[in-house]
């Protein structure tokens, strides 16, 4: 009896090492935006939602964790689609996704999160070593929220026609959009936000060099959730 009450102050002490040791600490508070970056927010026409969430229209950015995320329903739950995510005046008939953002909007959100947009694939090098083209775009990853708080690769809900198995690169490339001689964004006018083939303007594209093939990928039906169903929608920059 004895030796178990010498034992009890020991235990205690181990224990508050333990749990000083895991404790998890607060996260430093983040500086507040400076006067020139709130002038250029506000040229975009963004503005700041709390100390970490900043925001360009519907489209949110992370300056935590440099995330960016916004609204969107599911669309098809079946068959093949050439559009992964589209705008509700794009390809809804033939997208997995559709959100209301403005394509631009996500453009300048990614650009502020850090990432760089490019080519579609890596580029060949010429005799001299030298790329001949830009550099590709950074690799964005995409990921899907709903209600129950569940995030998953958007990757899951899609289906390879060829293999007839799920989709392992949850890879998108940021490409951006052209504009045309009104500085109209592109991407908007063709309703793509990320497409599945590569065709016509769009803000994320497919950088795997089968892009320029329409017939790979489909729904994968027992795992998208019915159509017209919320989901946060959630890029992330790669890292390399």
């Amino acid at each position: 009896m004895k030796k178990l009450l010498l034992m009890i102050p020991i235990f205690f002490a181990v224990l508050t090492v333990f749990i000083s040791c895991t404790t998890v600490k607060p996260l430093k508070k983040l500086p507040p935006l400076s006067k020139k970056e709130m002038r250029l927010l506000t040229m975009m026409g963004g503005k700041v939602i709390s100390n970490e969430i900043i925001a360009i229209g519907k489209v949110h950015i992370n300056r935590r964790n440099k995330e960016v995320s916004f609204p969107g329903i599911t669309q098809l739950t079946d068959g093949a689609i050439e559009v992964l995510i589209t705008t509700k005046n794009g390809r809804t008939y033939e997208t997995l996704l559709a959100s209301d953002i403005k394509p631009y909007n996500l453009q300048l959100a990614l650009l502020l999160s850090g990432a760089e947009n490019g080519t579609r694939i890596q580029s060949n090098k010429n005799v001299k070593g030298k790329n001949n083209t830009i550099p590709q775009g950074d690799i964005i990853n995409i990921y899907v929220k709903t209600k129950n708080g569940k995030v998953q690769p958007i990757t899951n809900w899609l289906i390879n026609s060829r293999t007839q198995k799920p989709f392992k690169k949850n890879k998108w490339v940021f490409v951006g959009s052209s504009f045309n001689s009104q500085k109209k964004c592109l991407a908007a006018k063709d309703g793509n936000i990320v497409t599945t083939w590569s065709f016509g303007n769009t803000i994320l594209d497919n950088p795997s060099k089968t892009g320029d093939t329409d017939d790979y990928f489909i729904v994968n039906n027992k795992k998208v959730p019915k159509s017209n169903t919320p989901v946060t929608i959630i890029m992330r920059k790669q890292k390399k």
